[in-house]
């Protein structure tokens, strides 16, 4: 008798196959993991990437970078310090990208490398660096403009005081930064001021106000920015363009609280045709020198209409010498104004000889400042705003 055979795999065959497949299953995995890593690198390295021209687009912005690289020392007299130009400390960083302390802005790994690329341009390296081993993840160039001439910007004004910085600001309507200095509703504001006028105080005495302190060696400077305020017809703003800041005599017992002295330029909604000064001494108007001088506003183009302060509006104001400059703290002043307006130029000129940095009550190379100052006037049922462009 015969027994039927059947076809099969033998063992060993068996074996054999499994091998094979194995190593074709390994080489497989091997070839998913490398890709799967590759892939996760690219995206760090993208997401590197991003982060860098983030970083490189919030220092740019920043209009007191070089005022911060010559607090820390990298920046000294119009060039670079070889020996310390890179920042890596967070608390540096966080000042140079995000020096208003805005919610939201997380500052990544970063490294950043400055040196001089021509007289009148820094060039910066943003290095991303990664969290895990702190290896170069991607960079970044860019170039930032040096202090060439000594120019102040509106927008970089506080709205949160820091004495550390020299920052201040006085609330004398509300007792919360957040009831008067409100974070920018739009991208295009740095500051969005607001005098809510909930107490009877809101005068043209009083009003809310913020101060930029200057350095020792700034003697002539000019105040640029661009603004926008609306208001009561009693309310109004004006900037202290040569002033000191004193130790509070009234009842204000905040450290941050600080009363400020010195020449201010003010802007009426109802005098849109004038412009007026006035030395202020311990928060208040002085009147033993001069009271009230007032200038008129001179066409510079063929549009003669009046200026609305209730629209955007570029404001410069230059502060500049008449006497001799051997001992600036003494020295006489002029302001020369210029507002523009789309295509309305209006100009302006204070020159008086009672306009002498000697009257400015506590003034000295040490304690000179610039500011800001907002009032709503009598009224209780409108409150005064002021917007300042980047």
């Amino acid at each position: 008798m015969h027994l039927k055979r059947e076809n099969g795999f033998t063992l060993i065959e068996l074996l054999a196959s499994i091998v094979i497949i194995t190593i074709i299953l390994t080489v497989f995995m091997k070839f998913f993991a490398q890709a799967a890593i590759f892939a996760t690198k690219n995206e760090e390295m993208l997401s590197g990437s991003n982060d860098a021209r983030e970083v490189l687009s919030l220092l740019q912005e920043n209009n007191r970078v070089i005022d911060i690289l010559s607090h820390y020392n990298v920046y000294q007299s119009n060039t670079i310090n070889p020996t310390n130009n890179t920042i890596t400390q967070e608390t540096q960083l966080n000042l140079l990208l995000n020096p208003r302390n805005e919610p939201g802005i997380i500052i990544p790994n970063t490294e950043l490398v400055f040196s001089d690329e021509s007289s009148d341009l820094i060039k910066v390296k943003v290095n991303v660096l990664n969290s895990d081993d702190s290896q170069l993840l991607s960079y970044t160039y860019g170039y930032i403009e040096k202090d060439t001439s000594e120019t102040f910007k509106l927008s970089t004004l506080p709205y949160r005081s820091n004495p550390a910085q020299d920052l201040f600001l006085n609330m004398n309507t509300a007792t919360l930064e957040s009831e008067v200095f409100l974070d920018p509703a739009s991208y295009i504001y740095t500051l969005h001021m607001k005098n809510s006028n909930k107490n009877p105080f809101s005068t043209f005495e009083n009003g809310d106000s913020t101060f930029l302190k200057l350095k020792p060696t700034i003697d002539e400077f000019t105040i640029k920015g661009t603004i926008e305020f609306k208001g009561p017809d009693d309310g109004g703003f004006e900037i202290l363009v040569d002033g000191s800041l004193s130790n509070p005599t009234s009842t204000k017992s905040s450290t941050n609280y600080k009363e400020e002295n010195g020449f201010v330029i003010s802007f009426l909604p109802t005098q849109n045709n004038k412009l007026f000064l006035n030395l202020r001494k311990n928060g208040k108007d002085d009147d033993s020198l001069f009271n009230n001088i007032s200038v008129d506003l001179i066409s510079q183009s063929t549009n003669t209409n009046n200026i609305d302060f209730e629209q955007p509006l570029d404001i410069e104001i230059q502060a500049n010498f008449v006497s001799d400059l051997s001992n600036p703290i003494t020295s006489k002043r002029e302001y020369q104004i210029t507002l523009i307006q789309n295509d309305i130029i209006k100009t302006a000129l204070f020159k008086n000889s009672s306009l002498n940095l000697a009257n400015i009550n506590e003034y000295d190379q040490y304690n000179k400042c610039i500011g800001l100052r907002l009032w709503s006037g009598s009224s209780t049922t409108e409150y005064s705003e002021l917007k300042i462009y980047r």
